[in-house]
């Protein structure tokens, strides 16, 4: 009988660890206007079709590590509020998403126009 649960648990591992591997534009639309060249970090589950698809949250660095972008999929779908931040980290824009299809942009970073010298 223990045997089993360790065999059982061994799999389940084993599959987890497979899933969390794959890379995460390949399990939805990581698409937004401004392309960050640092690490992306995602949750991976199966979907009911047998996909390996983004779900939870989503995060992508620069080259600095820095959080650059922040949003939620929901079975391969951005879903939710999604936020890009400048290398400040202070907020550039915020839009909101349901189930793939963006909705509005629900607040943006006000810039200050100067005059050119």
């Amino acid at each position: 009988m223990r045997y089993g649960i360790l065999i059982v648990l061994s799999l389940i591992l084993i599959h987890c660890s497979s899933v969390a591997k794959k890379p995460c534009d390949r399990g939805g639309d990581i698409s937004w206007p401004i392309q960050y060249k640092g690490d992306r970090h995602c949750r991976k589950v199966l979907s009911p079709e047998g996909y390996h698809v983004n779900h939870g949250d989503y995060s992508q660095f620069d080259q600095e590590g820095r959080l650059r972008l922040k949003g939620e999929f929901k079975y391969g779908l951005k879903h939710g509020y999604w936020t890009q931040y400048d290398e400040k980290g202070v907020l550039e824009v915020r839009k909101y998403f349901e189930d793939g299809e963006f909705k509005k942009v629900v607040e943006k970073k006000k810039r200050v126009w100067k005059p050119h010298d």
